[in-house]
Formats: structure tokens, sequence, C-alpha cells
């Protein structure tokens, strides 16, 4: 499913996560283990754990992008959100836990605001909607940057890339640029399903107009630093 869009066909990606996510719900993933394995056991525990979590954070991220529901349901979860560093390395720890919670953003965003039910309601219901997901990927900003200052202290972050350098010397130094642009985006159809105000020229709210600007201005940002190395270049694309 990865391969599929990094291949820029997100249809056949979204098939893969939904084969994906199926094996995860009939093999129990999606469900805590009860008592205190022992350490081997703990460990496969969370290979698990990482495993069902890539595929949510999948599923929601590709079903949102297709306007399609998520088929996976948050109310069915009992599996920590924490992955510790004994599963993944630090810091991606920490950042896998940032996609997980910007994913469950997603997962709510099209049940409330763009479902057919989210569309039958009054435009005062949906702006209190927007404006509560919007809320959310605000404070969720304020996280980042913290989490991938961890990121870029890594050895392989050494030479870490900044405006002034422009240079993107790996996955580790391309993902700040990359995780921002995608809550920008992701804040910009929060937005987008606010009303605008009255006798306004435009037909999106202000708040709306801004975070896609910002998004642009981001993305142009990303696009220049990539710029030198044409393989992350087209996995930033194609992502």
């Amino acid at each position: 499913m990865f391969y599929a869009v990094e291949v820029s066909k997100p249809s056949l990606g979204w098939q893969l996560t939904c084969k994906a996510a199926e094996l995860c719900h009939a093999l129990g993933y999606h469900r805590a283990m009860p008592g205190s394995p022992g350490q081997a056991v703990a460990l496969d525990a969370g290979r698990r754990q990482l495993l069902f979590w890539n595929v949510y954070i999948m599923d929601s991220t590709l079903a949102l992008r297709l306007g399609r529901p998520s088929v996976m349901r948050e109310w069915d979860i009992t599996l920590d959100r924490n992955i510790g560093p004994d599963v993944i390395p630090q810091p991606w720890d920490s950042i896998t836990g940032f996609w997980i919670r910007h994913a469950e953003i997603q997962n709510r965003m099209y049940k409330l605001l763009y479902s057919p039910i989210a569309l039958s309601r009054t435009p005062e219901e949906q702006e209190i909607c927007a404006r509560s997901l919007a809320q959310e990927l605000v404070d969720l900003t304020m996280d980042v940057g913290a989490v991938h200052d961890a990121a870029m202290a890594m050895p392989s972050s050494s030479e870490a890339a900044t405006p002034a350098k422009g240079k993107i010397t790996g996955m580790n130094d391309m993902h700040p640029y990359v995780d921002k642009i995608s809550i920008y985006t992701t804040l910009t159809l929060a937005y987008r399903a606010i009303p605008a105000p009255h006798e306004s020229p435009s037909r999106f709210c202000p708040e709306c107009v801004d975070a896609a600007r910002y998004s642009i201005v981001l993305h142009q940002q990303a696009m220049e630093l990539l710029k030198p190395d044409a393989y992350f270049q087209a996995i930033y694309i194609h992502w």
C-alpha cells in the first residue's frame, strides 16, 4: 500500500489498505493485550501495535483524500496509542504518535464535515464542528515543532537542512516540512466547511484562504529545498 502511494496510485493504495485493515481486525491487532507478557511476547505485541497504527494512518489519510469514510472505527480500538522506543527508535516513536493524532482528526473530519449526514446539517452546526476540529489541528502544530527538533538532532541529521543551506540530506530532514504541510492542508479542509461571511466576494472563509496560502508557501519552500535530490522530491510529491 505504501508503494502504491509512492507511484501515485491512491485508489490502489486504498484497496490494499482496506484489505490490510480487514486482516488487522480479524487478527485482533486493534485490541490491547491483557496481562503482563514476557519480553519476547511484549516485543511481538509492539510490532503488531506499530503495524496496526501504520495501517490506521494510511486508512485515515487516503479515505479523506478520496472522499470516503474510513474503514477503521475509533470506538472499536483499544490499542495503546503510545509506541515505546523498544519498538521503534527515538524520536520516531514520538513522530509516529504525532501521525496517529493527525490521523484521528482526519478520521473524524469526513464523518463530521463531509459525510452525507454532515452536509445535511445547518451551516451553524457545521461551523461549530469545523472550528472544533481546526482548533485540534492548531494545537497539534504547537507540538510538532518540539517532536521534530528531536528528530533533527539524530546523527543522520547532523547536516540537517536549513533555508540557508538549501539542501535536504535525508528522510529525517524532510519530515518537518512534510508534516507541517500535511497539517495545514488538513486545516484548510476543516475551514473549507465554514461558510463565507455574508456578502463576501469569496465562497471560502478568511481562515480557509489563509491556511491554503500558508500551505502553498510551505510547499514552495519544500520544493526548493528538495530540488537537489530528485528521489526525495518524487516521494514528497506522491505523498
